[in-house]
Formats: structure tokens, sequence, C-alpha cells
């Protein structure tokens, strides 16, 4: 089911997923698009301003924010249901992440059309466990030597418009002992094929974390190793909860140097 590109970063193809897209991002561009009120997401906004966010977090995994469009929550609701396949097969491939609760947070992302060939999001790990992401437009780029080179995902592996990224993040990292890689958001193109010219790129992610309230496991199984096994070390000495770590990341009071987690 998947094709393994890079530390933490994979791909599969959701072969419906240009024409399920299209329908969530037409219904995004409509006077209020949502039955409720998402929230204005600016974190690791790049200078040019290209992007626009909402997110919508809490949600139980098989949920999703309903929309005032009945063809865009069709479609939601068959992205959510592929979403949900490729979870339980990644929970198959590393079985100790069985017994958890999750839930996960939605993001909703539309990039402008930009000449300078700057990227939406700047460079960045996702810190919790893993994002699902669907895309319209090109492309993804990540790097495997902390920034110094960046690689076109498109130039490595053949991808279609129907593939979907996913990303390891720094919880499922220390879990599994599998590397997330760092990556930022590239937009060169136009959606114009689809009737928006004015729009690079379109994104819908789902990023799943274990619940808020779960408290962090004690006992490290022996095959977790090396800076997963500090990280976890780590995350037990200063954290009662996975929601204590969000928390002290996003305050910046938890950080990471050379992917070892640290408060100093």
């Amino acid at each position: 089911m998947f094709q393994y590109i890079s530390n933490g970063l994979l791909i599969t193809e959701f072969p419906s997923l240009e024409k399920e897209l299209t329908e969530v991002l037409k219904a995004s561009r409509m006077e209020s698009p949502f039955k409720e009120q998402g929230y204005d997401f600016n974190l690791l906004q790049t200078s040019n301003g290209g992007r626009s966010s909402v997110i919508f977090p809490k949600y139980e995994m098989n949920s999703f924010p309903k929309m005032n469009n009945n063809s865009a929550n069709k479609a939601l609701q068959k992205i959510v249901d592929f979403k949900n396949e490729v979870f339980s097969e990644l929970i198959k491939n590393y079985p100790i992440l069985n017994g958890l609760e999750y839930e996960k947070c939605s993001s909703f992302h539309t990039y402008s059309v930009n000449t300078d060939d700057e990227h939406g999001f700047s460079a960045h790990i996702d810190f919790g466990m893993i994002a699902i992401v669907f895309t319209l437009g090109k492309d993804f780029e990540y790097s495997e030597d902390n920034g110094v080179t960046w690689l076109k995902l498109s130039d490595h592996v053949s991808t279609t418009k129907n593939s979907v990224i996913i990303n390891f993040g720094r919880v499922y990292s220390t879990f599994t002992g599998k590397n997330p890689v760092l990556h930022r958001v590239t937009v060169r193109d136009t959606l114009e094929e689809y009737g928006f010219p004015d729009i690079g790129k379109f994104t819908l992610g789902f990023f799943i974390d274990v619940k808020s309230d779960t408290e962090i496991p004690q006992e490290i199984p022996y095959e977790i190793q090396g800076i997963h096994r500090q990280n976890w070390q780590f995350m037990i000495s200063n954290c009662e909860t996975f929601g204590d770590y969000n928390k002290k990341r996003i305050d910046g009071d938890i950080y990471e140097v050379d992917g070892i987690l640290t408060n100093k």
C-alpha cells in the first residue's frame, strides 16, 4: 500500500483523490463554506503571505468538519474513509501503536499563485504522531541533510494527481524508531485546469495524534533505542500526558536540537 520515499516519508494512491478534493476546493471558495467556525493558522507562514489556512482541532477519527455543500460532504467522507484505511495499515506495521486512543486535527490550506519561488510553509518536522495530506497541485519538498539540500518529491519518485503524502511526526518517531523528515511546501503552478487560476495549491491535511488526556506510557520497549529512547525518556520526565507535551511544544517550552527534545 505504501511507497517509502525517505525517513518518515511515504506516499500511497487514492484513485479518486483528484475528483473528491476538487469538490472540497469548490465548496471552500463559497461564502461561509463550513457549518462551524474554524481557526486561522498562520504558524510557519512565509514572508510572501501566500497561504490562507483554517483548522479544526480535536475531531474524532471518523468525523470531519461539515460543509454547507452536500457534494463536498460526500467527498470528505470518502477521503476520511481512505485516511482511516491508511492509518489502520500503519498500525498493522507498528503494533506498538495498538491500544492507544487517537484524535485528529483537520486543516484546509489554500495557497495563492506566486512568482517569487517561495514556499508556502517554512521547513519543519511535524511534532505529533502522523500527518496524512491530500493535495491538488505540486510540489512537496523534503531534505535528508537538515535543510542543506532540498529534494522535490516529483523529481525522485513517480507521483500522480492521486498521490497522498504521509509524514511521520516526532511522537511517531519516538514510538517506532522511524525518523521523521524535514519538509516544506512550495507553490509554483496554478490550479487553472480546475477553474482556479488564482490558486497555486490546495491541501487537506489530517494531523493524527494521541488523545490529549492519554498518559505517556512509562515502559519503553527494548527495540526503541538511540535518540528515540532518549526522546521518550525526556517525555516521561517532563510531561504527564500527550496534551502536556503538545502544549509545551506549541508554547516553546520544549523544542528540538538535532533531533533531540530538550527544554534547555
